[in-house]
């Protein structure tokens, strides 16, 4: 009786988690499109070396967030999911470390896209985007956690709506810097509207000392794992152009990364937005069983969008670039983007109930997933553009193995974070 009353109630947090999906999938899954088909637009007006540089800054930003915000905003979001959706009014000390932060990240990044090549008006845009970023996302945790799905997906994807729109309308108009710093701008409108709404936000429950504690140990895990695959996602580039010495190959690499592998992404990316705070404030009525069907249908999702965005790809490449993309390079990418959907809800499941230790060891599993990136990069050789991307490929397959490992011997075990 007991067994069904789980399976049972797994199954409505399977509708809901399907219901929150579907709430924000205009907002956050439309600003992602509207950015997708801009980008599109920038890649078949700019010239590759020109795309490539733009590329380069524009996924150099994630890992600076990452880096600036701690995983903060992710711990933010699970401590007030266990609270019952009440999320608290953020301090000065909050801002401050997050400025600190991405004030030190953002410098790093922007002298490393400096010595690939890039010009320097677009490496800044690199700091100050970042920055923008940064504080929006801070507070769409604050947001997501206190039920507000719709402003919390507006408040990280605002900038990606209002660039989206943007290159949509002047991308014939842009040059590789015009398009950057229209990105920037895009970050900065959105992170004073952020900002703005964070400060009439009530403090129903304080952030005391040991709160604090708590949220920086979750943070530095969260902070670990995410980075690595933040890093992953800008390595190939940057080891493209470090041993391409080309910004040409670099942007072919990106115009090809958008059409195979980013669709996939975006779908995750909205699954992934909703998954964490459904899954934390239901973690009680998760079992095995719930597990295995959620494993089975995101395998034959994660199948299906692979078998699709491969030969779309290919078509598009032809149409959009007059490129004659090799199959082996789509196919790659088609299946990083098949493993990486794969994985939202293991990524997701260990977010949500994982005590500190186990995100450390995700993280370290992650770091391990960089390098062998890096090597298998190496090591391959020939085919520049092929050989990273087998590096990206086998990256994420370690880190996929490790985590859904992970995630399943942490459901059987039942040790969770309070």
């Amino acid at each position: 009786m007991t067994g069904s009353a789980d399976l049972r109630s797994g199954g409505r947090g399977g509708r809901t988690l399907a219901r929150a999906t579907g709430l924000i999938g205009l907002v956050y899954g439309g600003s992602v499109g509207l950015l997708f088909i801009g980008e599109l637009l920038l890649a078949r007006h700019l010239d590759t070396a020109e795309f490539g540089q733009y590329n380069l800054v524009r996924q150099g930003v994630p890992v600076v967030v990452v880096l600036a915000l701690l995983g903060y905003d992710q711990a933010l979001t699970r401590e007030t999911a266990a609270r019952g959706g009440i999320a608290p009014r953020l301090d000065r000390r909050q801002w401050r470390l997050v400025l600190l932060c991405v004030v030190v990240a953002a410098a790093g990044a922007g002298y490393l896209v400096l010595r690939l090549g890039v010009a320097w008006p677009i490496a800044w845009t690199l700091v100050v985007g970042s920055a923008a970023i940064a504080l929006s996302s801070l507070v769409s945790g604050v947001m997501r956690a206190s039920n507000r799905p719709g402003l919390g997906a507006l408040a990280q994807q605002g900038h990606r709506l209002l660039a989206g729109v943007a290159f949509i309308g002047a991308a014939g108009l842009l040059s590789g810097t015009g398009a950057a710093l229209t990105f920037c701008m895009c970050a900065l409108v959105v992170a004073v509207g952020c900002v703005m709404w964070s400060t009439r936000l009530a403090a129903p429950w304080p952030i005391d000392d040991a709160a604090h504690r708590t949220m920086r140990r979750l943070g530095v895990g969260y902070s670990l794992s995410m980075l690595t695959l933040a890093a992953g996602d800008w390595a190939d580039l940057a080891l493209a152009a470090e041993l391409s010495r080309s910004l040409a190959d670099v942007g072919q690499y990106g115009q090809l990364k958008l059409l195979a592998l980013y669709p996939i992404l975006s779908v995750g990316s909205i699954l992934g937005f909703v998954a964490l705070p459904a899954i934390a404030s239901r973690r009680a009525t998760i079992t095995r069983s719930t597990a295995r069907r959620w494993a089975v249908g995101a395998a034959m999702t994660s199948l299906a969008m692979t078998a699709v965005a491969v030969p779309a790809s290919r078509y598009l490449a032809d149409v959009l670039f007059q490129v004659r993309a090799p199959w082996a390079l789509l196919t790659v990418l088609g299946a990083i983007g098949g493993l990486r959907l794969f994985y939202v809800l293991p990524s997701a499941y260990l977010g949500a109930v994982a005590p500190p230790r186990w995100l450390f060891g995700l993280g370290a599993v992650g770091a391990v997933g960089l390098l062998v990136q890096v090597v298998v990069t190496v090591v391959v050789g020939g085919d520049i553009l092929l050989a990273v991307a087998y590096g990206l490929l086998a990256g994420t397959l370690t880190r996929v193995i490790a985590g859904v490992v992970m995630s399943s011997k942490l459901l059987r075990s039942g040790e969770v974070a309070r």
